[in-house]
């Protein structure tokens, strides 16, 4: 279980790594990151689909 919830908190670590905390914004966040999910399943990456995020 702790795997498939690593895949979306890099990227959220990530992002708050190479952005500015004035550009840190949920909302755009949680859109960017559900975007992500064909390529995932496309890839077989085992990730968590968070209720909270709108993926594709």
């Amino acid at each position: 279980m702790r795997r498939r919830h690593t895949t979306t908190r890099l990227l959220a670590i990530a992002e708050l790594g190479w952005s500015t905390s004035t550009s840190h914004d949920w909302e755009s966040f949680r859109t960017r990151l559900g975007e992500q999910a064909p390529r995932w399943r496309l890839q077989q990456v085992d990730f968590y689909p968070s209720p909270q995020v709108p993926w594709l």
